[in-house]
């Protein structure tokens, strides 16, 4: 999930139309907050923020994953010596 889709918990649309929702979301340094005035109750707030936390730990798990697969290509393909690689001036130019 990006910053544009939770930003866009903000909006809600209804017949085609859009209109603000109850939703604030702010962005920090280190994470965000939700804001839902009084509309929600404790546990629909809840609610929400699990479902919010299960799609980032699911993005991390796939983030996580590919780093392993670029890890694992770049050290197929690029596990050479420089001892076995022959510099010479006919090669350089």
């Amino acid at each position: 999930m990006t910053k544009y889709h939770l930003k866009n918990l903000e909006w809600n649309t209804k017949d085609g139309s859009s209109k603000r929702s109850h939703l604030k979301v702010e962005f920090n340094t280190l994470g965000f907050k939700l804001k839902a005035p009084g509309d929600l109750s404790a546990s629909e707030l809840d609610a929400v923020l699990d479902d919010l936390h299960k799609i980032v730990l699911e993005q991390e798990k796939n983030m996580l994953h590919q780093l392993e697969e670029i890890s694992n290509a770049f050290s197929k393909f690029c596990n050479y010596s420089w001892d076995k690689i022959i510099f010479s001036e006919e090669r350089m130019a």
